[in-house]
């Protein structure tokens, strides 16, 4: 299944193969809310990194390959409902995931961002960021995938997971 991570991919005829997102079926309209099902949390969640505020989560459902989330354990849906001490502990697990993407990933560039509403691209009325690790070449198929525009995620959201933790815990 190919989809258009943003209209700026669209633009430029960026297309992404993603395995991961065919069972993807939640839309803003929904009532039940994803992060704050205990399953789910369980299955995504890297323990190691939440603090008292904030849940790490991979994203089962990634736009590109070490897609994270950062997800408020309050069922928020602004940034004004938060308070000023998660606003500071906000800022230290953006640092900190962003430290361990880089180690894993070789990389310094980032997509780190919010959707607020249903006219944004939400998908999940709770509060969360996406932190996505950008590379200056295709590495999914060389040649052929860079001149198609192409990105296959190729990362499945467990590996990502397992990878995580040992990186954190190499630290």
């Amino acid at each position: 299944m190919v989809y258009y991570v943003s209209s700026f991919l669209n633009k430029m005829k960026q297309k992404i193969i993603n395995p991961y997102r065919n069972g993807y079926n939640h839309s803003y309209k929904n009532k039940d809310c994803p992060f704050c099902n205990e399953k789910i949390l369980k299955r995504q969640a890297i323990p190691d990194l939440e603090n008292n505020h904030w849940h790490i989560l991979v994203n089962y459902y990634p736009y590109l390959d070490g897609n994270i989330m950062i997800v408020s354990k309050r069922h928020l849906l602004n940034i004004s409902s938060l308070t000023a001490e998660e606003w500071g502990s906000l800022q230290n697990m953006i640092k900190q995931t962003q430290k361990l993407l880089t180690k894993i990933f070789k990389t310094e560039s980032f997509n780190i961002g919010i959707n607020i509403g249903p006219y944004s691209g939400a998908t999940v009325k709770h509060l969360h960021w996406q932190i996505i690790p950008r590379m200056a070449e295709v590495k999914n198929g060389g040649v052929i995938n860079l001149l198609s525009g192409l990105q296959i995620i190729k990362i499945s959201p467990q590996e990502l997971k397992e990878r995580i933790i040992k990186a954190n815990r190499e630290e």
